[in-house]
């Protein structure tokens, strides 16, 4: 296992990060070889698969917006000073939003396996 910064997280890992939180995904698809195999066919692929991804992060009331430099900013829920909180950015609003997610419900930092 090693440790990473959700604000780096992509591609597979994102989404290996995603599925270990949505409780859709059973266990048994989240060892490394099973996931790879998973998400080679578009299987578990929440940052580039609307229909995978965006249900998720409606639900999760996930809000996003791109900035002058074409960077997407997705944010959840407000804290009593109204400041946007889990804020994170990316490429692309999936992956801003999946990043954001990762962060409102596993930290800023996480573990994942060397494998992914």
């Amino acid at each position: 296992m090693k440790p990473i910064r959700v604000s780096g997280a992509s591609g597979i890992v994102l989404d290996w990060l995603v599925a270990s939180i949505v409780k859709t995904c059973p266990a048994i698809y989240l060892a490394p070889l099973q996931f790879i195999k998973c998400h080679a066919e578009n299987r578990f692929n929440y940052c580039e698969l609307w229909e995978q991804g965006g249900p998720i992060f409606s639900e999760a009331k996930i809000s996003a917006s791109i900035d002058d430099s074409g960077v997407w900013i997705a944010w959840c829920q407000y804290n009593y000073a109204d400041e946007k909180r889990f804020m994170q950015s990316g490429p692309t609003e999936l992956v801003a939003k999946a990043r954001c997610y990762v962060a409102m419900n596993l930290g800023l930092a996480v573990v994942v396996p060397e494998d992914l």
